[in-house]
């Protein structure tokens, strides 16, 4: 038996497509991440203490005191000692929390534990160094508004201390 076809194929017939005209896509201004704010508030924030400490230490801008071995050293040379590690991000940007140490006291001895806990003692209270401890157990996750203040803050005190 044959085969037969009944109908003819029916033959493509190309489509005139339109373009569409392209929308414009309104370029928002990327907002910087929150790890960036963390790293620039870090920079910020550890540059405030250095002044602070050194106005405080020896009254000039230059050059500071160790906190914990009392080593006279420019202020680039040294670091921001967090009394409570700056994994505690409720304490990482608290003033009392930090206090400029040398790279020695703070990285080879570890911040000098003993000593500067014996310094914080002397300086605060008991209770001050206990809401410190306890302000550590509390969890907290910065916002975008909330470091892009403290931005703001320290780098107005920044102005005011370097005049």
């Amino acid at each position: 038996m044959a085969y037969v076809r009944k109908h003819k194929p029916i033959r493509s017939i190309p489509k005139i497509v339109k373009e569409k005209p392209k929308k414009e896509k309104i370029k928002k201004p990327k907002k910087e991440s929150i790890t960036k704010l963390e790293h620039k508030l870090d920079a910020v924030f550890s540059k405030f203490i250095r002044i602070r400490d050194a106005i405080k230490t020896t009254g000039s801008k230059d050059h500071l005191i160790c906190y914990t071995c009392d080593k006279y050293l420019p202020v680039k040379e040294g670091q921001n000692m967090h009394f409570c590690s700056r994994r505690h991000k409720i304490l990482r940007w608290d003033e009392d929390n930090c206090k400029w140490g040398c790279v020695w006291c703070n990285v080879m001895l570890h911040w000098n534990y003993i000593v500067y806990t014996r310094r914080m003692q002397n300086e605060y209270w008991i209770d001050k160094i206990d809401e410190l401890i306890s302000k550590s157990h509390t969890t907290f996750r910065p916002s975008r508004e909330f470091l892009e203040e403290k931005i703001e803050y320290y780098e107005k005190q920044l102005t005011i201390l370097s005049k």
